[in-house]
């Protein structure tokens, strides 16, 4: 019995896989091009911690190659602020950061204005101002105010409040603190404006809901009461939306 050539093996697999590394090479390209390991601070105005971050991401296809790493900053001075009781810790299910810097933004983008104040907390000045008995009012009432400030985004009035205490520490008790509520409403109180004219009306309401622990005017009450007024017609609407309608015979 004769035996059977073999039959001779395929081209086809070993073409195939060629052209598929032919395409894939500037889709791999395009991959490596566009990867950017990002690092970054960020501030949290609940606590006062500072936390480092890092991960990398391929921007053409938004997509982060793997996860987002955090690591604790906070200096010892920023942590006394609560340990200490100058400032209530806000506790809540997702802590609210703003960013101090980033390696892939202008230094000087808005998006940084959490570092104005990260800036003047990194100045010894405070440990030894906080420590003076002289000071104990004015430090209470001080930093509940800058706390506001930052919690409210406002970050643009804090050197006012700041520049205060270092440059007027001769200012009397009381002119300190009247001088701490003017600015803190002021800056509370427009910003709460820019809220209302941006139809953020969450955030103007807290915005002014602040600003109250510092002042009160007519205009205040005025922009409450239609903020508190917009609050409702868009949970009125909201409601009605979700509101299955009868179906018509």
């Amino acid at each position: 019995m004769s035996e059977s050539n073999p039959e001779p093996k395929s081209k086809v697999p070993w073409i195939v896989g060629i052209l598929l590394l032919i395409l894939a090479l500037p889709f791999s390209y395009l991959i490596l091009y566009s990867m950017n390991t990002k690092t970054g601070v960020e501030f949290s105005p609940d606590d006062f911690t500072v936390r480092e971050f890092s991960y990398t991401k391929v921007d053409w296809l938004n997509w982060t190659m793997a996860g987002m790493q955090y690591r604790d900053e906070t200096s010892i001075f920023h942590q006394s602020l609560i340990d200490d009781a100058w400032i209530a810790r806000v506790t809540k299910t997702e802590k609210t950061w703003h960013l101090i810097s980033d390696n892939l933004t202008d230094d000087d983008s808005p998006d940084f204005d959490a570092r104005i104040l990260n800036d003047y907390l990194e100045m010894e000045f405070w440990s030894d101002w906080n420590d003076e008995k002289k000071n104990t009012k004015k430090a209470k009432k001080l930093w509940p105010a800058v706390a506001a400030l930052a919690r409210n985004n406002t970050y643009w009035a804090i050197p006012d409040l700041m520049d205060l205490a270092i440059d007027q520490q001769s200012l009397t008790n009381q002119s300190f603190s009247d001088r701490v509520d003017a600015i803190a409403f002021d800056a509370l109180f427009q910003n709460g404006k820019q809220l209302v004219g941006a139809n953020q009306f969450e955030e103007a309401e807290q915005a002014f809901t602040s600003a109250k622990n510092f002042g009160s005017s007519q205009q205040l009450s005025d922009f409450m009461t239609q903020v508190t007024q917009k609050l409702k017609d868009r949970s009125s609407t909201e409601t009605d939306a979700q509101e299955p309608q009868n179906e018509r015979p």
